[in-house]
């Protein structure tokens, strides 16, 4: 996910009506957080579903864009990733809970019914230079695979 990623979603869904899920494959990370709170938001207001297959791989900015689904899936055997975010000389996993850049992902992962402790969990869980694979006890702990309540 880069800047302009927002932009070829779009227009991707836009010729493509029909779509009801968005199956994430591969989606590592991003270099543009905008963009992938972007595609988050635009497939929630969209009431879609996102979906890991099996051996499919999201972290980073690619697990905030899974979030965004109305209702996640994932197959056993695809792996869901978190760290810290960084930028330029800050790193979100040194800043104190306090800190106001925090607010931008809190507020997000609020927008998607996560529980507000997944931010700090994600943030702390592995500096930017690596990857948290969550194991099956912390994707349940923080409803990352979500189905809708009745």
């Amino acid at each position: 996910i880069q800047t302009g990623s927002l932009s070829t979603f779009n227009t991707v869904l836009n010729a493509n009506s029909a779509v009801t899920t968005v199956v994430l494959e591969n989606v590592p990370g991003s270099d543009d957080i905008n963009d992938s709170f972007g595609i988050g938001r635009r497939i929630r207001a969209e009431g879609l579903r996102t979906h890991i297959p099996a051996e499919g791989v999201v972290a980073s900015g690619g697990t905030d864009i899974f979030i965004g689904g109305v209702v996640r899936t994932a197959e056993e055997g695809s792996y869901i990733g978190v760290h810290s975010w960084a930028s330029d000389e800050v790193r979100g996993i040194d800043l104190p809970d306090s800190d106001p850049l925090h607010q931008p992902f809190i507020t997000y992962y609020q927008e998607m019914g996560l529980p507000s402790n997944f931010y700090f969990f994600a943030v702390r869980a592995a500096s930017p230079e690596i990857v948290h694979w969550m194991t099956e006890t912390e994707i349940t702990q923080f409803n990352l695979i979500a189905t809708p309540t009745l």
